[in-house]
């Protein structure tokens, strides 16, 4: 059986032991990748701290490690990444840890540095592991997050924050973000051939996550949903498969979508601000996308622009400053004056060359069009939250960077005269 033709088998069902590429799939390397993947799981969950302020991901992440250097040590395989992220994922690390040293609170600034220099090494861990499971790793992402999406909405609402529902005291926007990301790695899923069977059994994460969506009653999880389906409707439409049935299958889950928001409505499960997003008018006569709290939070920093534009306030330290300088404890919103105010010019130079160098890659990665949907989320939070410092926002980084090598008609494939 031939490495093309076992690929095909086991995109079909078949129970072939195979990697991406049609190799036997050695004994450790099993282990490694059995890591790799109850990391991924661990992704939604890295917003809720489980002891001594610590998430999930943290341990598992230093398993990962261990195991991918193991996995090394036994096997030594040339390093698979874009020529300038290896030195600029170095460089982001470095000047992370310089920030520190003019942080107004260090302890703060320590803990969200840890969140960096964890996440920099698995970027480059995992481009070189899921090449051989990003369609399982994708599964199991939004499994997980369909799990989480069950514990929120198994909250009850809390009418001191507009009906919005939130678990274990976590931001309801940064909960949001991640359930989007595991909604957009279902959509993707559910978008192409994977068989009935399957098809039922993730439909039901998929619903859980747009209603828990809906619950956390942020605008822009909303509005990064509606996008999901749309980006996924666009793929259907422009392949034209409808032979194939990846256009019906997709107009199928924008009319699951859709009920499941009709439903949710008209039980009282959708927060009040969220159902004044859809006629964009607020009691009073107001916008209903206006949030004077981002606001002035813009204006505050812009007061004292020339004590922080270069090098910024220290990492995770934007709060921090406002309130020592302004009296005023509040978040910068949007990754990039986020990531400005807090490593400066240098640091947001920096992050924005990877993100430019995994926009780039992501075109010829192991699945540009799973890239294009787990990228709306990241984009649309970016304009409104920042989100560096969760898993999820590196986890589509570094599947972006996943190098390519799936064959025409595999899960997840485009035909052969147009990339995936």
């Amino acid at each position: 059986m031939s490495g093309q033709v076992r690929m095909l088998h086991e995109a079909r069902g078949g129970r072939i032991n195979r990697t991406e590429y049609g190799d036997d799939v050695p004994q450790y390397r099993k282990v490694l990748d059995l890591v790799a993947l109850l990391y991924v799981a661990a992704v939604p969950w890295d917003i809720l701290p489980i002891a001594f302020g610590r998430t999930i991901t943290a341990p598992i992440a230093a398993v990962l490690i261990c195991a991918w250097v193991v996995d090394g040590l036994r096997a030594p395989q040339p390093i698979v990444l874009p020529r300038s992220a290896g030195p600029l994922l170095y460089l982001v690390g470095l000047w992370v840890l310089c920030t520190l040293a003019w942080a107004s609170d260090f302890a703060q600034g320590l803990a969200t540095a840890q969140t960096y220099l964890v996440q920099l090494p698995l970027v480059v861990i995992l481009a070189n592991v899921l090449p051989r499971l990003w369609r399982r790793a994708l599964v199991v992402l939004g499994i997980s997050a369909g799990f989480l999406a069950a514990s929120v909405l198994l909250r009850p609402a809390d009418a001191m924050r507009a009906g919005r529902a939130a678990i274990s005291g976590v931001d309801e926007n940064t909960t949001a973000m991640v359930l989007v990301v595991g909604f957009a790695a279902l959509t993707f899923c559910l978008s192409v051939n994977i068989g009935k069977r399957r098809t039922l059994w993730l439909t039901v994460p998929l619903v859980l996550t747009g209603l828990a969506v809906l619950r956390t009653g942020s605008r822009t999880g909303a509005i990064a949903m509606a996008a999901v389906v749309g980006v996924a409707l666009w793929f259907a439409v422009r392949d034209g498969r409808v032979s194939s049935g990846s256009a019906s299958r997709t107009v199928g889950l924008a009319a699951v979508a859709a009920s499941t928001v009709v439903w949710a409505n008209s039980r009282g499960l959708i927060p009040q601000r969220v159902v004044e997003l859809i006629g964009l008018r607020a009691p009073g006569g107001r916008s209903a996308l206006d949030d004077t709290g981002r606001g002035a939070a813009i204006s505050a920093f812009r007061r004292s622009f020339d004590s922080w534009w270069a090098f910024g306030v220290g990492i995770g330290n934007d709060a921090a400053y406002l309130e020592k300088t302004e009296g005023m404890y509040i978040n910068a919103h949007s990754l990039l004056w986020k990531t400005w105010v807090e490593t400066g010019l240098i640091g947001t130079v920096l992050l924005g060359s990877i993100l430019v160098v995994a926009v780039v890659h992501g075109r010829r990665c192991a699945s540009p069009r799973a890239v294009a949907l787990l990228a709306v989320p990241i984009f649309a939070y970016a304009l409104t939250l920042g989100g560096a410092s969760t898993s999820a926002f590196w986890f589509v980084i570094c599947f972006a960077m996943t190098p390519g090598g799936h064959v025409p008609g595999a899960l997840g494939s485009a035909p052969a005269s147009r990339p995936d």
